[in-house]
Parts: structure tokens; sequence; C-alpha cells
């Protein structure tokens, strides 16, 4: 569950990436990666990720069902952080306005 606490390690990590890795030649980073044959993301796009991933909502979800209960859009303030953690919401990621 991404939820707001590991969001922000992700944040970091990707911080850390883009200031200490990203700056040099892409094959520095390659045994980093699981994925053989791709092109990195560029300071660019990995800042445009880091904007994204603070566009996130929360969405009411039934695991039994595998189905929404709600459309309803919330942030981690509309709900309580440890409910956010719970199975029973699913996480929403939104372009940055």
């Amino acid at each position: 569950m991404l939820t707001p606490r590991v969001l922000a390690a992700i944040r970091a990590a990707l911080l850390f990436w883009m200031e200490e890795m990203a700056i040099h030649n892409p094959e520095v980073a390659r045994p980093y990666w699981d994925i053989a044959n791709f092109e990195p993301l560029t300071v660019t796009e990995l800042e445009a990720l880091r904007k994204q991933l603070t566009s996130v909502h929360y969405v009411a979800y039934d695991p039994v069902q595998g189905a929404l209960t709600s459309t309803r859009l919330c942030t981690a303030a509309d709900v309580d952080v440890a409910a956010v953690a719970s199975s029973n919401w699913a996480t929403v990621l939104l372009p940055p306005a």
C-alpha cells in the first residue's frame, strides 16, 4: 500500500537518484536496474515523477469483491492514516495539477 510514509521514502529515493546517479553516465547505474535494455529516466522525468507522487489519493475498495465501493477520492488527511494502510483503500495517482 502506498501510504504517505511509503510515498515519502520513494520521493526521497528518487531525489537521491536524481542528485547522485542521474547526473552521471547512465552506464554507471546499470547494475541497479532489473531490466537489461531500457533508456533510464532523465532528471526532468524523475522530477515529474516525484511531483506526481505528491498527487496521491485513496478510494474505498472491497478486496473480496475486487471492486471500488465508492468513487469519492480522499487524501490521507481525509481518512485515518492507519485506515489508509489497510486493504480497504486503493491508491490513486493523479496527474499533477
